[in-house]
């Protein structure tokens, strides 16, 4: 049961995004000036385009499982980097994108136990898992993107995620087998896509609602629902950025979740920011922080006890260059 709650936390904490608008990026300059009224925000994917983007994630809670004395704390830590090319544009509308994977590093400790930690840039790391990592750095998906940026369909994520698992076992399988699965890309996107863009011109002060869910193998998957505000227009390296900020509460929805297993919310709150380009069409930096409380009851007739997580995520997306 620790198992697959760790597993869902995993999902969650991979599928959102946290903003600090500190670190340079290698995105060009722009002279374009800040708006004096009204604009539309709008996501752009000129063919030819390619991006490489940083997805980083923090994320800790206390495991109470019913009957034992002792809570344990699970902490992780995770950070990806890909490179993203604009393929072509659908006839259907939206485009087709390839990600390749340039590098992968985890951390996952367990109290005072580490469990996980590798960086696939130290060629050196003889763990089992680092060397599964290391075995698909470089590998590419296909990913199929509606007119508001959000994913359609994946083609080649099983092939390697059954690389990434081959020859992993044991609570190692269990920690990095949400890697790659059917959801794996759209929970990254969901954030960056135009579902939380407004829908007319918008000026500071403005506000919108943004809701959207995020699928969690095998457990149904977590609604959150925002309101947006636009907060300034700001200067980021350089460039004029709608600055946003969004509040809201997450809930889940337990429809195909694994049956006889109850999971649910006792309380869940988030909030960040995002930073949107506005000559790039393109979001520079997002951010979500999530605080929750998660039930997990399984059936009656495995006898095993409830699990409960109070626990607190940040999940960062940051743009580091675009060609």
């Amino acid at each position: 049961m620790k198992q697959n709650l760790a597993m869902i936390v995993a999902a969650l904490a991979l599928s959102l995004p946290v903003v600090g608008c500190k670190k340079a990026s290698t995105v060009a300059v722009t002279t374009v000036a800040a708006p004096s009224g009204p604009v539309e925000l709008k996501l752009k994917w000129p063919v030819g385009r390619r991006l490489v983007q940083n997805f980083g994630e923090q994320e800790g809670g206390e495991i109470v499982v019913a009957g034992m004395s002792q809570s344990t704390r699970q902490d992780k830590t995770t950070e990806q980097k890909f490179a993203v090319s604009i393929v072509k544009e659908r006839a259907v509308g939206g485009h087709e994108t390839e990600w390749k994977l340039l590098s992968c590093r985890m951390g996952v400790t367990n109290g005072t136990d580490t469990l996980l930690s590798f960086d696939t840039a130290q060629k050196s790391a003889r763990d089992t898992v680092a060397g599964a990592f290391q075995r698909v750095v470089g590998s590419k998906v296909r990913c199929l993107l509606d007119y508001r940026g959000c994913v359609e369909k994946v083609d080649g994520a099983e092939d390697v995620r059954a690389r990434l698992l081959s020859g992993v076992r044991g609570d190692s399988a269990a920690l990095i087998k949400g890697m790659f699965d059917p959801g794996y890309f759209k929970r990254m996107l969901v954030l960056n896509s135009g579902q939380m863009l407004p829908e007319n011109p918008v000026a500071p002060g403005d506000t919108w609602p943004a809701q959207f869910e995020i699928p969690l193998e095998n457990c149904g998957s977590m609604v959150l629902d925002f309101t947006c505000t636009l907060q300034n227009w700001e200067q980021h390296d350089g460039r004029y950025c709608a600055h946003i900020a969004m509040a809201g509460t997450l809930r889940f929805d337990p429809s195909e979740a694994t049956p006889g297993v109850s999971l649910s919310f006792e309380e869940g709150h988030c909030s960040g920011e995002m930073c949107f380009d506005l000559d790039l069409g393109t979001f520079v930096e997002t951010s979500v922080q999530m605080e929750l409380k998660l039930l997990v009851t399984p059936p009656v007739a495995s006898h095993q006890p409830t699990v409960r997580y109070v626990g607190t995520g940040v999940c960062t997306t940051r743009l580091e260059s675009v060609l």
